[in-house]
C-alpha cells in the first residue's frame, strides 16, 4: 500500500476516496489523531487522515487527485 494524500480533515478525505472510487480505485482512509488514543507524539502529517491505495494504483491514482483539484500529496508514495 502507498499513501497518496494527506488530507486537511475527515470531510477532505471522503472527497479524495470519492473521487478515486469514482475511477475504480479502492482506497482505504486512516483516520487521523491516533495520537491521542495510543498516547504517543506524531507529526503533524500523522495526526492527519491519510488516503491509500495498493502499489499498482499508485501512479493512476495520483493523476486522478492532480486532476481532480487536490493538492497535497506532498508526502504521497510512502509505503507501509
Amino acid at each position: 500500500m502507498k499513501k497518496v494524500y494527506t488530507a486537511l480533515n475527515e470531510a477532505d478525505a471522503v472527497l479524495a476516496k470519492a473521487a478515486l472510487e469514482d475511477e475504480s480505485i479502492a482506497t482505504i482512509v486512516e483516520p487521523g489523531a491516533l495520537s491521542e488514543i495510543l498516547g504517543t507524539v506524531v507529526s503533524a502529517d500523522e495526526a492527519l487522515p491519510q488516503v491509500w491505495v495498493k502499489d499498482e494504483n499508485f501512479d493512476r491514482a495520483m493523476t486522478v487527485l492532480a486532476e481532480a483539484g487536490f493538492k497535497r500529496p506532498h508526502d504521497a508514495g510512502r509505503t507501509t
